[in-house]
């Protein structure tokens, strides 16, 4: 990969040499024609420059670019391509130098100067000069008669800007004019982003209740489908004692992206334990009986949907504990091929499933104590204990051990789900 960049670094920077020469050329034989020692002076300079590039000196191969070739909309192009091979890179200062070394000394048109704003914007951001991005592009955005392109990306950078400097309402306000330009591409993608905005803000509000419920909401009516929001609803319904409202919020979640149907197992159990309880045994009792029959209902509703190892493990717990280890795994081994032919009609084979999926410390532990299930399952089991937990990026493939709402390598906003 370095190697392709250096080699579209030397390409431009040979392109600008052929159209300095070119035009040195034409002004030699015309009226305004420069002397031929400034020719050889700035071949010079350029072969300098390429010596230096080669030697891997980026900062003095930079200075003898700038010296040989002339600023001006001619080779504007060249010096726009240098300085975005030197931003990926990761060359920033030279970048940052061949952008603002084109505002200072080249005449250019004002489109002309809007393109090198970006550019340097762009070079400010990926450094971490924050306020200086921010400067600039909120300068560019409110430009009159701007490319719109160019408008679309300087909100789009702008939009970087906030969410890296955390700032979250300005964020929220920057997407609504992205999504009501005309003819905006993809508004869903920015309304998925301030809903994420909205669940930044709520959980900077934790501790004020009425400000915290509202921006959940907000981000609910911007994204129906945001299972943060629904998870954060479920959370405060609890906090306040409504139970039946916290257990049907974490619900919505299997409806709002199936691939979130594990993580409502934990919420789900812990709601369901968590009924009021009377100090009359009997009363008691039959409300402990009453929540399990209706978590058990829902955990089968859940396996039916998502057949998955994680609510069948919830499951067996659960069986276990109400009616002993005997019926727990009858259910297990009568559920066990449901899961793996569910992963195999979505092309996945048995042991990418085990690879894809664990199980409870206590489902597998309890089975190895017991000892009454048969080879094939045990090695099963076995094996789900070797793998950890873990979360892939749809966007990018990025794995890691924890969910991320924004993720960590591509930036991109609720592709996070567990693998």
């Amino acid at each position: 990969m370095e190697m392709v960049i250096f080699l579209l670094l030397f390409v431009a920077v040979v392109l600008g040499f052929a159209v300095g020469v070119w035009r040195e050329r034409n002004k030699y034989i015309g009226v305004n024609s420069k002397h031929p020692a400034d020719q050889v002076w700035n071949r010079k300079h350029y072969l300098q420059g390429l010596n230096y590039l080669l030697d891997n000196k980026t900062d003095d191969a930079i200075d003898a670019f700038i010296s040989a070739m002339e600023v001006n909309a001619e080779t504007l192009e060249t010096h726009l391509a240098l300085g975005k091979v030197l931003r990926r890179r990761g060359e920033l200062a030279g970048a940052v130098k061949i952008h603002e070394n084109l505002l200072e000394k080249a005449r250019l048109s004002r489109p002309e100067q809007h393109i090198v704003k970006l550019e340097l914007a762009k070079d400010y951001l990926h450094s971490g000069l924050l306020d200086r991005a921010e400067i600039l592009l909120k300068e560019l955005i409110d430009v009159n008669l701007m490319d719109l392109r160019q408008r679309h990306e300087a909100l789009e950078r702008l939009l970087e800007v906030y969410r890296d400097m955390h700032e979250w309402v300005q964020a929220i306000d920057i997407a609504d004019r992205l999504t009501e330009a005309k003819f905006a591409p993809n508004p869903d993608r920015w309304r998925v982003m301030q809903a994420q905005f909205c669940c930044e803000l709520a959980e900077h509000h934790h501790q004020d209740p009425m400000a915290r419920l509202k921006w959940i909401r907000n981000a609910l009516r911007y994204d129906p489908n945001c299972v943060r929001a629904s998870f954060m609803q479920a959370d405060m319904e609890m906090q306040e004692g409504n139970i039946t409202a916290a257990i049907a919020s974490v619900k919505c979640v299997v409806q709002q992206n199936p691939h979130f149907i594990d993580e409502v197992l934990v919420p789900l159990q812990r709601f369901y334990s968590s009924t009021d309880i009377s100090t009359d045994s009997n009363v008691q009792n039959s409300a402990d009986d009453s929540s399990s029959a209706s978590l058990r209902a829902d955990l089968e509703l859940l396996f039916a949907a998502h057949p998955s190892f994680f609510t069948l493990s919830a499951l067996f717990t659960l069986i276990e504990h109400k009616e002993g280890v005997k019926p727990a795994l009858l259910q297990l081994q009568h559920a066990l091929p449901l899961v793996e032919s569910f992963y195999q009609n979505q092309g996945i084979v048995a042991n990418q499933a085990v690879r894809k999926c664990c199980t409870t410390q206590q489902l597998v532990k309890a089975l190895l104590t017991k000892g009454n299930c048969d080879e094939d399952l045990l090695s099963v089991l076995q094996r789900l204990l070797e793998w950890p937990i873990e979360y892939k990026c749809r966007s990018c493939g990025f794995v890691g051990e924890q969910l991320h709402w924004l993720c960590p390598s591509c930036k991109h906003w609720a592709t996070i789900t567990r693998m």
